[in-house]
């Protein structure tokens, strides 16, 4: 069966379990029903059907969540799903890539004059500087994040999270002052290995200390309420004439997002792709493992422990299962001259002006 017809379908599973007395023996039936229609279908393929189903169910019956304290909706364990050895299967899958990731990283071009991990940093730079001076925030965004290991809709004022948060001053704020700069990420979006809320954290700009004031600036442009009124496009005719671009849910894509990356050219960096294809293309998923693997190896220079650089600066739980899997570039990078990378803790906090104490993650202090 297609996905157009399971799509059909989706309206009448709905309606079983919406009809139903007993809605646990209903989803149960519509998860048999829904696997015998993808029976011989890839693991990926159930994957994504189950999610749109659910996705509908959800919307159609708001009724069955539950809210927790931070806003966050809590859905029954007992909607239709597939079966677990199906899980484990992409799991396996999942896991297997990753690793082949790590084992063949991308390599950036090291040579007398030229370091391909500055050389990124330079062109994200020039970006976020025009970005600044003509008012568009796609590629304000896009630039932005090659320089701070954040998520990517961690920064955007039009994106709405699942429960209901938009970034803005809430979510975020900049500490700069004459001796520290850090980003204090007030609400993380994500969750932690047990789905236990992120601690606010801070982290750290892998670029110059020089360059901070821009850095300012475009924060500021961020968080300015006009910048919501700004008009918006999706012509890549309109970004070479360099017209102001408001703030969009989803990145650019097509024409308009290869004229940006063909502008700031982060390709010429690249001495191999390791197990990447070329097609990736620079996607602002891998611009955090990009700023994870210039803070590993150290682009601003600090006494800590291997991995808890990254650990902080990515807000991971400690021992995180998950930082090495940002590390997927080889950067080798030439580490900043007065800077030093610090780490935020409860003896050694930072306290924001709103007086919310910051007891995570790291920050930059310059020396003289």
């Amino acid at each position: 069966m297609t996905t157009a017809m399971i799509n059909q379908r989706i309206p009448e599973f709905i309606k079983i379990i919406k009809e139903s007395n007993d809605r646990l023996a209903a989803c149960a039936l519509v998860q048999t029903k829904m696997m015998e229609s993808l029976k011989g279908k890839e693991v990926e393929n159930i994957h994504v059907q189950f999610k749109t189903l659910n996705s509908k169910i959800k919307e159609q019956m708001p009724e069955l969540a539950r809210i927790l304290e931070d806003g966050r909706k809590t859905w029954p364990n007992w909607l239709p799903t597939y079966p677990d050895a199906l899980k484990k299967k992409r799991k396996r899958r999942d896991e297997e890539a990753q690793q082949k990731k790590i084992d063949n990283p991308i390599i950036l071009k090291q040579e007398d004059d030229f370091i391909g991990s500055e050389w990124i940093i330079k062109r994200a730079l020039f970006g976020l500087q025009i970005a600044v001076d003509h008012k568009i925030i796609p590629l304000l965004l896009y630039c932005i994040s090659f320089l701070v290991p954040i998520r990517p809709n961690d920064l955007n004022p039009r994106f709405v999270r699942k429960n209901g948060v938009i970034p803005g001053k809430e979510t975020y704020e900049l500490v700069y002052t004459v001796d520290t700069m850090a980003l204090i990420i007030k609400q993380p979006s994500k969750f932690n290995e047990q789905q236990k809320s992120i601690l606010p954290y801070a982290t750290v700009f892998i670029c110059n200390c020089t360059h901070y004031p821009l850095i300012k600036t475009a924060i500021d442009m961020l968080q300015n309420p006009e910048t919501l009124n700004l008009p918006t496009y999706t012509r890549f005719e309109d970004l070479v004439d360099l017209k102001p671009c408001g703030p969009l849910q989803t990145p650019w894509k097509g024409k308009i997002a290869s004229r940006m990356k063909d502008m700031l050219n982060f390709e010429f960096a690249i001495e191999t792709w390791g197990a990447l294809e070329r097609s990736c293309n620079f996607t602002q998923q891998l611009a955090r493992s990009f700023c994870a693997s210039c803070i590993s190896d150290n682009i601003i220079k600090n006494t800590l422990a291997a991995d808890t650089g990254i650990e902080r600066a990515l807000g991971h739980c400690n021992n995180s299962s998950n930082n090495q899997t940002y590390l997927k570039f080889i950067t080798r990078p030439t580490a900043m001259k007065k800077m030093r990378l610090i780490k935020v803790t409860e003896s050694e906090p930072i306290i924001l002006q709103c007086g919310q104490v910051i007891k995570n993650g790291v920050k930059v202090v310059f020396k003289q």
